[in-house]
């Protein structure tokens, strides 16, 4: 995909706290940006020092066993001198000082490297004692061309060496896939996670984040309209590539994968309580302080999984932080003007409110309409659901069916019901949000049942199976 049209210059980046103007394309699920001509100082000035002209002799200190902290490039078979493309912080070139980017290495430690390949250097340098004599000339021509390179080098991510989903013995990637040896910096946007965040609210502005959240790039458009267009377009090859790991996870995991993506969530936790009606109010009594994060999420036809990071291996797809069952949630759209999705799950401990926010109306629409069906598809599925109760002092099994509702038997003799009541029979409800679960029926006195799990999810099993059989009753007309 060629970049949305626009100035040249109207998108940046933040490289090292300073915004840069830059080039920018996206093509084939990557993302490609390069400096403006004259902007390798940016924001931040002063990058270029004032470095004598002619030979100079540097002087550098370092562990027996470590290395320079410098990368090369050039040598007689490119027709270049060896020249400083790099120098790495923290380390010894860095700390002792003298050496700059575009230095010419004439020599080290009196071995001549005028006239060497670039393997020759390499080796020489890698040889060095814990005290190494560098003469070098400084290139000024080159120096801005490895500043740039420099400041790109800040931007961006690698994929890891093993592609999606394939735990070993799989190709890697390669590097510099596009345009190898352009003056663009690629960065692959495969399962990258796009929000609007910016550093200090900034305008125009939005964040992505590599797969495993430990690198982020921002980027800033000139007007709303030049955002809009760089957004839609970063967030369109962003899902091509979500729709091409969803083939490949259904083909390599045991089970089905029906969507899948990044959402930004808050998580609630909420104690157990009773509600006026076991039919959940759909209202939180949790006040805790919440913080909005990223979280990768998947929806299989009975679960949704959540994890921190892309699971990029069939072992992390065995392990996600939180497993939800579909059949035990209720999924509410409290404002359809917003892009928020509230799911609420009963579980052993309680109500637990996950709160998750998108980026655009259309995933706000197709997620919302995933997991409704879901929680359908799970209840048609599961057809059938059975507890451990005491009633009326006595050790029963309530089952609760998607298609007849409820009936109760003797848990030592499950051929002998002692009632049954179709869906319509049910006048009321309620639960105390710990054990016990209260049903009545038209007709009959209120029934209390003592339960060996929170009745939760019960609640939420019995509010998925009745819009179920309201579906299935509508689908017959």
């Amino acid at each position: 995909m060629n970049e949305p049209s626009s100035p040249e210059w109207e998108l940046e980046v933040l490289i090292k706290n300073c915004w840069h103007r830059v080039r920018a394309s996206i093509q084939d699920g990557y993302l490609g940006v390069s400096l403006e001509e004259g902007d390798e100082e940016g924001g931040g000035g002063g990058l270029i020092p004032d470095i004598p002209e002619g030979k100079r002799v540097v002087r550098i200190s370092k562990a027996e066993d470590a290395g320079l902290g410098i990368s090369i490039k050039g040598g007689r078979e490119n027709r270049m001198p060896i020249l400083i493309s790099k120098i790495f912080g923290g380390m010894a070139a860095h700390n002792g000082g003298g050496l700059y980017l575009g230095d010419a290495i004439l020599s080290v430690d009196g071995i001549d490297l005028r006239s060497a390949v670039h393997d020759e250097a390499v080796r020489v340098l890698k040889s060095t004692a814990s005290k190494v004599v560098l003469e070098v000339k400084h290139m000024k021509e080159v120096t801005p061309y490895f500043q740039k390179a420099v400041l790109l080098s800040e931007v961006g991510w690698s994929l890891p060496p093993v592609p999606f989903l394939v735990d070993g013995g799989g190709s890697s990637y390669q590097e510099d896939i596009i345009s190898p040896g352009s003056d663009m910096k690629w960065t692959p946007l495969s399962l990258a996670c796009l929000t609007r965040e910016s550093p200090q609210n900034t305008q125009h502005a939005f964040e992505i984040t590599s797969p495993d959240r430990k690198h982020t790039a921002y980027l800033r458009c000139s007007s709303q309209s030049s955002f809009e267009k760089w957004y839609s377009s970063v967030a369109l090859a962003i899902d091509r590539t979500v729709q091409e790991a969803l083939v490949k996870a259904n083909f390599a995991l045991p089970f089905r994968v029906n969507k899948m993506g990044w959402m930004s969530q808050i998580s609630e936790k909420s104690g157990s309580y009773s509600s006026d009606t076991s039919f959940d109010s759909g209202m939180s009594d949790s006040t805790n302080n919440t913080v909005w994060s990223p979280s990768f999420v998947a929806q299989t036809e009975d679960s949704l999984f959540l994890w921190d990071t892309v699971p990029w291996s069939i072992k992390e797809w065995s392990n996600p932080r939180d497993k939800i069952a579909l059949v035990q949630s209720r999924i509410i759209c409290q404002d359809k003007r917003t892009t928020r999705l509230v799911l609420r799950h009963g579980s052993d401990a309680g109500v637990h409110t996950y709160t998750f926010q998108v980026s655009t109306k259309n995933e706000h629409t197709n997620w919302l309409t995933s997991l409704i069906q879901g929680t359908l598809y799970a209840s048609k599925n599961l057809q059938i659901f059975k507890t451990k109760c005491l009633w009326m002092n006595k050790e029963c099994i309530l089952t609760i069916h998607v298609d007849k509702g409820f009936s109760l038997n003797e848990a030592n003799n499950s051929s002998s019901e002692i009632w049954s009541q179709p869906y319509q029979n049910l006048a009321a409800s309620n639960d105390d949000g710990s054990k016990l679960l209260w049903l009545q029926f038209r007709g009959m006195p209120e029934d209390e049942f003592t339960l060996d799990m929170n009745p939760k999810i019960v609640v939420f099993t019995i509010h998925n199976f009745l819009s179920t059989k309201l579906q299935l009753l509508g689908g017959k007309n």
